[in-house]
């Protein structure tokens, strides 16, 4: 697992278990899943990333990226 906070700590990057997840310099959350039906979704926000990610049952990734949104990743 890779991932970075930038020091505003509105910055994510995370690669993790085939995906990879950023924001962009809007804020949006941007989700590039491993299959063709999950690549470059964007969301308007980090929230709604998660949600989606939890709802459509990717809830370990879904909890990284919540703990990367509150910089609890270490």
């Amino acid at each position: 697992m890779y991932y970075k906070i930038n020091s505003s700590g509105s910055k994510i990057c995370l690669d993790v278990m085939g995906w990879h997840i950023w924001t962009n310099t809007q804020g949006r959350l941007i989700v590039n899943g491993p299959d063709e039906s999950n690549r470059l979704l964007d969301f308007a926000t980090v929230d709604e990333g998660i949600t989606w990610l939890f709802m459509t049952g990717r809830k370990d990734i879904a909890r990284i990226v919540n703990k990367a949104k509150h910089g609890e990743l270490v």
